[in-house]
């Protein structure tokens, strides 16, 4: 390993000792990241407490401001949507990634087999897609030159469909 690439992993070990991930437990919790997902480009989503649904928030120690979140909805046993955001001010820090792990964990011990994402943005297509994430089906949409169409990762140890 290279010496960048171990001053690189070392700074976003310090980084991700910034913040810690946890379920939403208030209502207060769940406001704020839903003003996150607003800044983020998800206008209408509005969180509402729900058994389908698996939140987690990212906190800031130093402020125990809400930093980022993701929400995963189950549509079934066998596949969830999942919904993340990152104040602008705390991204390429690690809570992204930081996030989308702690999701991907709690939903394969649930026995989800399949998690989807629609990127809004090019960054975030490219963060997907270093996380494992690849495109589903026939792409057709794009806006601006930007592919819009959701993302999907297989989450247990099934074969990927053809």
């Amino acid at each position: 390993m290279s010496k960048s690439t171990m001053a690189l992993k070392s700074i976003r070990r310090e980084e991700e000792s910034k913040f810690i991930i946890k379920r939403i437990e208030t209502e207060e919790e769940r406001n704020q990241l839903t003003k996150i997902f607003r800044e983020a480009g998800m206008k209408r989503v509005k969180l509402e407490p729900s058994e389908k649904c698996i939140e987690f928030v990212a906190v800031e120690k130093e402020t125990k401001k809400i930093i980022g979140g993701s929400v995963s909805i189950l549509e079934n046993h066998k596949n969830a949507e999942i919904l993340t955001a990152v104040s602008f001010l705390h991204r390429r820090r690690g809570v992204g990634s930081a996030l989308l792990r702690e999701t991907e964990s709690e939903l394969k011990k649930l026995g989800v087999e399949t998690a989807t994402i629609l990127p809004l943005s090019q960054g975030a297509y490219e963060f997907l897609k270093k996380h494992g994430y690849h495109y589903t089906g026939d792409v057709e949409q794009r806006i601006a030159g930007f592919v819009v169409a959701y993302m999907e990762k297989h989450l247990q140890n099934t074969p990927n469909p053809k």
